[in-house]
């Protein structure tokens, strides 16, 4: 038997083979799943500096982020479990394009690996100006 229903926000399919009462069977199964899961945005769970320092840009800072979403069923001991490796640099030289990947974050929970992604520049990175860079030189001096 396969079954499906729609509840929380999920799709719940389950499969039944070979099993006495596959109906009654079918439904305590998706009956569990919808009690037991939520389906999360592990993209709102990030927690990771928002900007990364330049080096002879116009501006000090660049902010970066990421462009996907990724929704996952847990249950709420699951989502305790979640870790978060951040792996980025932590300044870029100017000048940058627009989405200059900067680095990864890896989603796991416990030791499996659930979802990995790129972090990437939000704007470009302008190189500081002619003027600017006398004022700096001057003001050194």
């Amino acid at each position: 038997l396969v079954s499906a229903v729609e509840k929380n926000d999920m799709l719940l399919v389950c499969v039944v083979l070979n099993c006495g009462p596959m109906f009654q069977e079918s439904a305590q199964l998706l009956n569990e799943c919808a009690e037991n899961y939520r389906i999360y945005d592990l993209t709102s769970f990030y927690d990771y500096q928002k900007t990364i320092e330049v080096f002879n840009g116009a501006k000090k800072y660049a902010k970066i982020g990421t462009k996907k979403h990724f929704f996952y069923p847990l249950t709420d001991d699951e989502v305790e479990k979640l870790n978060f490796v951040y792996d980025y640099k932590h300044f870029v030289s100017a000048p940058q394009k627009k989405e200059t990947e900067v680095g990864t974050i890896k989603t796991f929970l416990g030791n499996d690996l659930l979802f990995s992604e790129k972090i990437y520049t939000i704007d470009d990175i302008k190189p500081r100006s002619i003027s600017q860079r006398m004022k700096d030189f001057f003001s050194k001096w």
